[in-house]
């Protein structure tokens, strides 16, 4: 079985690109009708048309939901952060250095050395002659 040829343009990946960057920051009612105005000036097949359209449609939906995503990470990360300062505000903090007066900096001071252990020589045997 063939396809049927109608005569009718389909959009072709060029013009589709061209088109989704026309439509990328549109809602999806401008989007629409920006379509609907550029395939009105040719003989397009509604089948194409309509599932350009269903693409900008989902590429809308997904940019809703990532807002969404990113907006609940975000108080997400805000009550972690909360919860942790209030846990650290909790713990007694250790007793700060009187400043009444000024220490001197202790300059570190080299390690001592240690021996070094002699191995005892095996003793030899002496030769009787």
């Amino acid at each position: 079985m063939e396809p049927e040829t109608t005569g009718q343009k389909i959009l072709d990946p060029i013009e589709r690109a061209r088109l989704g960057l026309k439509v990328l920051n549109m809602s999806a009612q401008e989007a629409e009708e920006t379509i609907d105005a550029y395939v009105s000036q040719g003989n397009y097949d509604p089948a194409s048309v309509d599932y350009f359209k269903g693409q900008i449609a989902i590429q809308n939906r997904i940019k809703e939901k990532g807002a969404e995503l990113l907006v609940s990470g975000a108080q997400i990360l805000r009550l972690v952060t909360m919860a942790v300062a209030k846990n650290l505000s909790k713990t007694p903090l250790p007793p700060l250095l009187e400043k009444s007066a000024p220490q001197e900096p202790v300059s570190p001071q080299p390690a001592p050395r240690m021996p070094v252990p002699r191995i005892p020589e095996p003793e030899q045997p002496v030769s009787e002659e």
